[in-house]
């Protein structure tokens, strides 16, 4: 398994003068998001790999490094419940599942999965998803 962390610069370059501190804050998130979702696929035995991503274009960088790798199925997280994270995140996911060559696992992410960008849902719900194929 893969674990993709997209850095979403379009939101540092937002900040104007404060880029580098604010792309810096954004690496720090998504790296112990990622290191979250590493504990969980070590505590279920999942062999994993890491990778990070910077990008403007966050979900064109999923499809495009599920292409490169081959990719048979991507687990991604929606957005919350309310408009402000449909708004901010809602497009990334539906990019992924429209541009996507292999099948797309959307997981619901309830409000308090979010602390970690909901990676503890995307795991158990992908945990829950390779078992039911039979694979362990």
């Amino acid at each position: 398994m893969f674990i993709l962390a997209v850095v979403r610069m379009d939101w540092a370059l937002r900040t104007g003068i404060h880029y580098r501190s604010a792309a810096r804050e954004l690496e720090w998130d998504s790296e112990f998001v990622a290191r979250q979702t590493e504990q969980l696929a070590d505590e279920s035995g999942i062999g994993h790999e890491c990778w990070f991503i910077r990008s403007c274009r966050p979900g064109r960088a999923i499809t495009r490094t599920a292409e490169e790798i081959r990719a048979s199925c991507i687990a991604i997280g929606s957005p919350g419940a309310s408009v402000l994270d449909r708004v901010l995140a809602g497009g990334i996911y539906r990019e992924v599942v429209k541009h996507a060559e292999c099948p797309v696992l959307v997981v619901r992410c309830k409000r308090a999965d979010q602390n970690g960008g909901g990676s503890g849902a995307i795991m158990k719900g992908l945990i829950r998803f390779t078992r039911s194929l039979g694979y362990r």
